[in-house]
């Protein structure tokens, strides 16, 4: 376990993190000192934002123990956060969050790179997966708070490092379940997935695994349950609205689900080219084509590099992989869940991305076209770094 654990281990995993930790600082601090929260407030992040508070981050008791179907521990988990929050001046209500966040990233691809050096990839495959998770993460999964997504790449990525070298306990497993299905409901789907996988595919052992970790979830779920008692009793609120309360705002239909599989679901989570608000923001439909068509090859090139790496992937990861995009799938354009919410969707798989690209890298036969594929994605790293930089600045500063 001591070997596994997502603190750095040796001097390449320090340098992973500390550099990682530099680069997406960078970017928050640069947003939660610059961004206008009183007319961007979407910026924000609207979970932590709808939880905590109007205006800066506070601690509410109220909120505590608040119903809410989609995220109902969210506050519960960040309460360490509040805690010190409500120590700190207000000026750096926001860097603090902005901070945590940018933490839970950098350790996220630190996990990344573990779990690359445990499927035995070269260590220079390796180092090409966290340069390249961090060309688009600074701006699709780093909110100013630490969000729902920032948390479930952390904890699936943790869960996948253990399921591949089989040193999860009860503990961990009871941790980890809490955290996730506490900050989205529906990542309890993950859990299980990870576990059924781990488990060679066999569903009742799974399931008691699932339900094994779920003792603690549902105790401090249960606290919870005073908002909803609240609400219907003494809000007089109809029960409909109690238990979705906003949740079915989010829901939307759409008559064109699948033209959005290119631009929402594929390509905009590693390229952004939406330069309004772009971080966070629930106000756009199908996004606009791009300003020139090598964007398009940019994307498509990485999406092909990973498809290679699924293919010569080994079973658990790659079974783990196709069943998280089919359930994610399914919930977003077979049910429409969020479908207008620009990469909502995108941080329950997009981590898989540069771990696939580090594998298929592995898999090329021959010196010179691996040279070459490795250069292709240097290439791509440095121009979806620079573009996604530059839409993120031209987001703050507009």
């Amino acid at each position: 376990m001591q070997n596994y654990i997502f603190f750095p281990q040796n001097k390449t995993e320090r340098n992973v993190f500390v550099l990682s930790l530099i680069w997406f600082s960078s970017f928050s601090l640069l947003y939660a000192f610059n961004a206008d929260f009183s007319v961007k407030n979407e910026l924000m992040g609207y979970d932590s934002w709808f939880f905590i508070g109007t205006g800066s981050p506070k601690l509410s008791l109220s909120k505590l123990i608040s119903w809410n179907l989609r995220h109902p521990l969210f506050v519960m988990i960040n309460l360490p956060l509040l805690l010190i929050d409500v120590i700190l001046p207000a000026r750096l209500h926001i860097p603090l969050f902005a901070l945590a966040s940018s933490i839970i990233m950098s350790l996220s691809n630190l996990l990344v790179y573990k779990i690359c050096e445990n499927l035995n990839l070269t260590r220079t495959n390796s180092i090409i997966s966290v340069l390249l998770f961090p060309s688009f993460a600074h701006v699709l999964l780093l909110s100013g708070q630490p969000e729902t997504y920032v948390y479930t790449i952390f904890f699936v990525l943790l869960l996948i490092l253990l399921a591949h070298t089989y040193t999860s306990s009860q503990i961990l497993n009871t941790i980890i379940f809490t955290i996730l299905t506490g900050t989205t409901l529906t990542n309890c789907v993950y859990f299980f997935i990870v576990k059924l996988w781990e488990n060679a595919g066999k569903f009742k052992e799974a399931i008691v695994v699932t339900i094994r970790s779920s003792y603690l979830f549902l105790f401090l779920f249960a606290l919870t349950m005073s908002g909803l008692f609240y609400r219907f009793f003494f809000k007089h609120i109809s029960l409909y609205e109690s238990i979705l309360n906003d949740t079915h705002k989010f829901v939307h239909e759409s008559n064109n689900q699948l033209s959005l599989a290119w631009s929402n679901y594929l390509s905009e989570p590693l390229l952004f080219h939406y330069t309004d608000q772009i971080v966070m923001t629930s106000n756009a439909e199908q996004l606009p084509d791009y300003p020139a068509i090598y964007y398009n090859f940019i994307v498509l090139f990485v999406l092909l590099m990973s498809v290679w790496g699924i293919i010569h992937s080994n079973k658990l990861i790659r079974n783990i992989c196709i069943s998280f995009i089919v359930y994610n799938f399914i919930i977003h354009f077979l049910c429409g869940y969020g479908i207008n919410e620009l990469q909502l969707f995108c941080g329950h798989w997009i981590f898989f991305v540069p771990i696939f690209v580090a594998i298929g890298l592995n898999a090329m036969n021959g010196i010179f076209v691996r040279k070459m594929a490795q250069l292709s994605i240097l290439l791509c790293t440095i121009i979806l770094a620079f573009l996604n930089g530059y839409h993120y600045c031209v987001s703050i500063f507009s």
